[in-house]
């Protein structure tokens, strides 16, 4: 009967995921639509954007800690929170599938956007592979599990880094990655807050945790340990430049890099600032905030944005860069802003 159960169940979200529509374009909503962020409504004072991705029609969408989930499609916001079905108003993370879905991972759980609604989808705190991490007994509903990170690898499949463990969704099932016996695990890691996932050029994938262990690297076959949790601290966000190398933004050992021979902590002997997050653009820069301002190293030189060069606050951190080639900038109190390359427009209230 429970494996009926679970057949079932996968069989209905994979038919909503192939019919589902791909305008991601919010439908008829009562929520107010605004030329600019909001102030904080629902959430502290510091509530501020941490993550963002732009989806197939070239919409932007912003994950906040506390205000939800923001679209904008380049005229005006919509604000997405728990009143429109969404599980939380912290949001952790957002993908854009292939299919047109919007993936959030909030701080309990994940949920799907198919352009209309949103589907609330337990990954349970669960050590063994199931179909869609079953949750059938609602006598007995799962703990919580906070999705941090969300990434697509080049083959398509989805990876999910949570509270509870690494996950992988393979566009039918989910299964726990280190459920595969075919993987070395010499160093026995449980990949548990995995922060940011990242594949690199040769299809590595590089995971970096959460004040557990620190920053791996699977190959495929092996799982092997590059930093420990007491060298790194947390792990932000992983990027690599155009040269292959590896940069870390992290709490205990700020930014570092790896070029697959050594791993240096602490480039550039500054420490960074209150987020801790890297981006690279299209042109190979790094971008990353320190407590100095916001930093910007082009493979050779390091220059440090201030207010001098008009930058609005020295507490700003990267988010993303869209498609024409700007990039967006948060800080908290819900500030948003656009650099073209030679200006800053504010995007908040």
């Amino acid at each position: 009967m429970k494996q009926l159960f679970q057949l079932l169940l996968a069989l209905m979200l994979f038919t909503s995921c192939s019919g589902q529509t791909k305008n991601n374009t919010p439908g008829n909503r009562s929520a107010t639509k605004t030329s600019m962020l909001p102030k904080a409504h629902n959430a502290f004072t510091t509530a501020s954007v941490g993550c963002g991705m732009q989806d197939k029609e070239d919409n932007i969408w912003f994950g906040t800690n506390g205000e939800g989930l923001f679209y904008y499609d380049g005229k005006t916001f919509t604000n997405f929170t728990q009143k429109d079905g969404l599980d939380n108003n912290i949001v952790y993370s957002i993908l854009g599938d292939s299919a047109g879905n919007i993936w959030v991972g909030t701080q309990t759980g994940l949920n799907r956007y198919n352009g209309k609604n949103f589907t609330n989808i337990p990954i349970t705190l669960t050590t063994a592979p199931s179909p869609f991490l079953d949750h059938i007994n609602s006598n007995n509903p799962p703990l919580q599990n906070g999705v941090w990170a969300i990434m697509r690898d080049k083959k398509g499949m989805i990876w999910f880094g949570t509270d509870a463990g690494l996950y992988c969704y393979n566009g039918r099932y989910f299964t726990r990655f280190l459920d595969d016996a075919g993987i070395s695990n010499k160093d026995s890691q449980q990949l548990k807050a995995v922060f940011t996932i990242l594949e690199d050029r040769s299809g590595n994938m590089w995971f970096g945790t959460c004040a557990t262990e620190g920053i791996s690297r699977y190959d495929g076959r092996s799982l092997t340990k590059v930093a420990t949790e007491k060298e790194v601290g947390r792990v932000n966000r992983i990027v690599e430049d155009n040269n292959g190398a590896l940069w870390f933004a992290t709490t205990r050992s700020y930014l570092c890099r790896c070029d697959g021979k050594t791993f240096v902590k602490n480039v550039f002997n500054k420490k960074d600032g209150d987020k801790d997050l890297i981006l690279k653009d299209k042109f190979g820069h790094i971008w990353f905030d320190t407590r100095e301002g916001l930093g910007c190293y082009d493979g050779k030189n390091l220059k440090i944005l201030t207010e001098k060069d008009g930058l609005p606050d020295r507490k700003t951190y990267p988010v993303l860069e869209d498609k024409q080639s700007n990039i967006w900038f948060a800080a908290d109190g819900m500030r948003l802003y656009k650099w073209n390359g030679k200006t800053f427009t504010k995007f908040s209230e």
